[in-house]
C-alpha cells in the first residue's frame, strides 16, 4: 500500500491556429492570453499478486482556459474563459486472476481505466457551462505471451457536454511474432457503433451540429523495432 499527494503548476500558450486561423467553422483570436492552473491530486496505489490499484481524487483550477464559443452560431470563435474548474476520481484497476495456474489462463489479464469529473466553465457572458464529459472508461481484457498478444477493449463515454450521445464501443488489437517482427492486426469500433465526435445539440442552440467517427475500421501491418 502507498499513499501520494501531487500537485501541479499548467501553463500552455495558445497556438497559431487558435490565434490567426480563419475558416468557416472557426476563427482564432489574436487576443488570445496564455492559459495557466494547478492539478491537485491525492490517491492511493495497492499492489499483491493477483490485483493492482489507483485511485485518485483530483481537483483541476485554471485561469485564462481556451475553449471556442459557439454561443454566437458560425464561425466560432476561441476566447478566454472567465474560470475553469474540474473535481473527480480517476482510477486504473487489474486483475490477474489465474497467475497460480500452469497454463493458458495464466495469461490473461482484466483491466479498467478511467475517470469521473465534473467540470465547470465560464462562457463570454458569464454563465457556466460544461466544457466536457463527465465519464470515461475503458475495460481490457487481455491475453499476453512472448510470440502472441490479443485485446479485447470496451471504451465509454457518458455525460457528455452539449447534448451529445453516450456510447459504448469495442475494439480488438493483436499481434503474432513473425520473424524478425510482428504481424499486426486491429478493429476499431468492432460493431460500427455511431459515435458522436464532437457537435452542439443543445435545443436552443444558435447552430446545431454534430460530427461523427467514421465508423468500423480494420488495419493490418507488420513491424519491426530496431
Amino acid at each position: 500500500m502507498n499513499l501520494f499527494a501531487n500537485t501541479g503548476k499548467a501553463f500552455k500558450a495558445p497556438t497559431f491556429t487558435q490565434l490567426y486561423y480563419e475558416g468557416r467553422v472557426v476563427v482564432g483570436n489574436p487576443d488570445l492570453q496564455p492559459e495557466s492552473g494547478w492539478t491537485y491530486e491525492a490517491g492511493f496505489k495497492w499492489d499483491c499478486k493477483s490485483v493492482s490499484a489507483r485511485i485518485a481524487g483530483f481537483y483541476m483550477t485554471y485561469e485564462d482556459k481556451i475553449e471556442i464559443d459557439r454561443s454566437q452560431g458560425r464561425p466560432y470563435h476561441y476566447f478566454n474563459a472567465g474560470s475553469y474548474n474540474s473535481q473527480g476520481v480517476e482510477w486504473k484497476l487489474g486483475l490477474y486472476p489465474f497467475t497460480d495456474r500452469h497454463d493458458f489462463l495464466s495469461d490473461i489479464s482484466f483491466t479498467s481505466a478511467g475517470y469521473w469529473a465534473y467540470p465547470v466553465a465560464e462562457n463570454t457572458d458569464g454563465d457556466e457551462y460544461q466544457p466536457g464529459p463527465k465519464f470515461q472508461n475503458t475495460f481490457a481484457v487481455s491475453y499476453a505471451t512472448l510470440p502472441f498478444n490479443l485485446d479485447l477493449q470496451c471504451r465509454i463515454l457518458a455525460g457528455r457536454e452539449d447534448d451529445l450521445e453516450n456510447y459504448a464501443a469495442f475494439d480488438m488489437t493483436g499481434k503474432v511474432k513473425v520473424g524478425k517482427g510482428y504481424v499486426t492486426c486491429a478493429v476499431e469500433n468492432i460493431f460500427d457503433t455511431e459515435i458522436q465526435t464532437t457537435g452542439n445539440l443543445v435545443e436552443d442552440a444558435s447552430s446545431r451540429f454534430v460530427y461523427y467517427e467514421p465508423g468500423r475500421l480494420a488495419r493490418l501491418g507488420y513491424t519491426i523495432s530496431f
